[in-house]
């Protein structure tokens, strides 16, 4: 969470980062909006999706160009991050069967699909990494659909040089849309991810 003070150990913590004595890996938790968002945005209306008055809110649904996205981050580290080969296809009858059996309980379903990549670590210092996995879905941005979601994330360190590969565990809840009346339903087509800029495709049959 952002604050404006500093307390306890927190110059120095500061000190540590900016002389290069600790490698940053934290990662933006929040969308830093354009002034001008303020002109297009209604704050009587709450909806995510847009609208009339309302440009959409957070990265899922806000098209504009942030100042700081969200999942922003610094390293005096450079990493490479590389997909594995592309993960086989989801039937979306099994997405769609898991969505209503596991409704009440939808972390308890099976995992579906498992994406996998490799990163490496070929900047001059050692280093943490956060993997974070954004997928989207078929006809992203359009028809209430989000621009793009987080649907994973790891946190893995590595000494220079090394290299380590990170597996996301996908469910049927993060391979379905919500509709305008609230009920997620699963979306088949191809659904575009990607770790650090580095895109892939899954498809959802």
């Amino acid at each position: 969470r952002y604050q404006r003070r500093v307390h306890g150990m927190g110059g120095q913590a500061i000190a540590d980062i900016l002389f290069g004595a600790f490698n940053p890996s934290g990662r933006l938790s929040t969308t830093f909006v354009p002034s001008s968002y303020l002109g297009e945005v209604d704050f009587l209306d709450m909806h995510m999706r847009p609208g009339p008055g309302n440009p959409g809110r957070t990265y899922r649904f806000w098209p504009g160009v942030p100042v700081f996205e969200f999942g922003y981050g610094l390293s005096y580290s450079k990493f490479i991050v590389q997909w594995s080969g592309s993960p086989a296809a989801v039937a979306a009858s099994t997405v769609a069967d898991h969505l209503e059996r596991f409704a009440a309980q939808p972390h308890l379903a099976p995992v579906v699909a498992s994406p996998t990549a490799t990163v490496q670590n070929v900047g001059p210092l050692d280093g943490d990494f956060v993997a974070l996995l954004f997928i989207s879905p078929p006809n992203a941005g359009k028809d209430g659909n989000p621009i793009r979601m987080l649907a994973g994330f790891e946190r893995v360190r590595l000494a220079v040089g090394q290299t380590v590969t990170v597996t996301f565990p996908l469910k049927a809840h993060q391979l379905a849309v919500i509709g305008l009346d609230g009920t997620p339903r699963a979306a088949a087509g191809a659904w575009a991810m990607a770790v650090d800029g580095v895109q892939a495709e899954l498809r959802v049959l």
